[in-house]
């Protein structure tokens, strides 16, 4: 009885474009954190009449099985039976903290990171990956981590720490970026973003609650663009 009240409820204030109501989001640790934290700040603000409940593990959580609203997923989706919508892209670099390269060197092409000690986070498939140099030659990287982690945290603090060259979604590390003390490398190469979509079930009758999440998504990312760009 209360789900119907509260579900007239958010029908109401979505005549007037205003969601309302809890808005269900499942998403894996590292995309609460770095992205998903900070959007569902600011779109509170905007929309007081709305609340957030953010279910995030990894792996991340099932739309079905956990009762969520909508479901975010980076990288290939498997075919689930589920509606998806892109919101775009994560761009990926190679990047060191400058205490780390001033001190062992900086490569100067890609192969030559096999010379350097190597952060790997394992829970996806980044131990192996590709650079693209602007000629279009793919260089295959398969670099051995002495650090190895499931834990994004854990390998921005050891990548601040200066114990190794990860590679990493950009947005993980822009803010020590910006404070000189993270440094991008092999600016003229680029590696193939990682996509990003949002799993919901309804297609037709999308909540307003839903739709105004993958409107702040979507902007997110169009910036998260912009950013990389500005890099490279």
């Amino acid at each position: 009885m209360l789900q119907e009240v509260q579900q007239v409820h958010e029908q109401l204030y979505a005549f007037n474009n205003t969601p309302t109501g809890t808005l269900r989001i499942g998403c894996s640790s590292t995309m609460a954190q770095n992205v998903l934290a900070t959007m569902t700040a600011d779109m509170l603000k905007a929309y007081p009449g709305l609340s957030v409940n953010l279910v995030a593990g990894i792996p991340a959580p099932d739309l079905i099985a956990d009762g969520l609203d909508v479901v975010i997923r980076v990288g290939a989706l498997q075919n689930s039976g589920l509606f998806s919508r892109r919101l775009g892209a994560m761009p990926m670099v190679v990047c060191a903290a400058k205490s780390y390269l001033s001190q062992y060197g900086t490569p100067a092409k890609p192969s030559d990171m096999a010379n350097f000690s190597w952060l790997e986070y394992n829970v996806r498939p980044d131990s192996n990956f590709e650079l693209i140099a602007p000629e279009g030659i793919t260089t295959q990287i398969s670099p051995q981590g002495r650090f190895v982690t499931n834990d994004s945290q854990t390998m921005i603090r050891w990548l601040k720490a200066g114990a190794g060259i990860a590679y990493t979604p950009l947005m993980w590390v822009i803010e020590e970026i910006k404070r000189g003390e993270v440094e991008i490398l092999f600016k003229h190469y680029h590696s193939d973003p990682r996509p990003v979509y949002a799993l919901y079930t309804e297609k037709d009758k999308m909540p307003l609650k839903v739709q105004v999440c993958i409107d702040y998504l979507t902007e997110y990312f169009k910036r998260v663009a912009d950013v990389y760009q500005d890099y490279r």
